[in-house]
């Protein structure tokens, strides 16, 4: 539930309080690209997370005019309502005092729109255009490469510099250049991506990602996720 609200206030102007239990909301946010969007959405006041640490009997949404207890059949979100005014005037009293006690959660992820307007600026338009498209499609599959190697593997389809990369998300905390080095190590172990050294006038040389596995080429970038990890399975 706390997901599929996320993804629904990304795209309405609505705002709402949600107050759960730490496990709760920690799972609901393991996904980047949901954790990314609740950061936007925490930062324009319009959803507040918050920790409850005892058990709630329900799952309730309160509205001005409405308490919905909300039920998940057959893999879709269903919703008894009720619309009895003393029985909201109590439950919302209840519920507005646990929330005022509770804790804020915070979300120690970047914020979607500071994630795609830094690439662009980092590295340029058609990147952060690719890596978006390819982040999107990943998250809907059952066990999804993750914003690290999508990012690795939209670079090195792109052609562009490991170091760069690496720079952008650890300055904006995705991850640190250790995580994508070595998650970069790990897709050359499986022979999908290769690096090509480029020297410089100063320093240490830099290395261009490319791709190694023509299959990841000749497929639309929102593909690459989807593929990458069929191929690592396949081996």
């Amino acid at each position: 539930m706390v997901e599929e609200i996320t993804q629904l206030l990304y795209s309405d102007n609505e705002t709402i309080n949600i107050l759960a239990q730490q496990d709760t909301l920690k799972e609901a946010l393991s996904d980047f690209r949901i954790a990314a969007r609740a950061v936007d959405l925490i930062e324009e006041d319009r959803i507040d997370l918050r920790i409850v640490d005892q058990t709630l009997n329900n799952t309730l949404l309160l509205t001005p005019s409405s308490m919905a207890t909300l039920l998940r059949l057959d893999s879709r979100l269903n919703a008894l309502v009720t619309t009895d005014e003393e029985l909201m005037e109590r439950t919302r009293s209840m519920y507005q005092n646990l929330f005022a006690d509770a804790r804020s959660y915070d979300v120690h992820t970047p914020a979607y729109s500071e994630v795609q307007t830094s690439l662009r600026e980092a590295i340029n338009q058609e990147m952060e255009q690719d890596y978006i498209a390819a982040l999107e499609s990943s998250s809907s599959l059952d066990n999804p490469i993750d914003e690290v190697a999508i990012g690795v593997l939209v670079a090195a389809r792109n052609g562009e510099l490991q170091y760069e990369l690496s720079a952008w998300g650890e300055k904006i905390g995705i991850a640190s250049r250790a995580t994508f080095s070595r998650t970069k190590s790990q897709l050359e172990d499986e022979d999908l991506i290769t690096t090509e050294k480029v020297p410089i006038d100063v320093g240490r040389p830099r290395y261009r990602l490319q791709l190694e596995n023509p299959q990841l080429s000749n497929i639309p970038v929102e593909e690459i996720g989807n593929a990458a990890r069929e191929l690592i399975e396949d081996k």
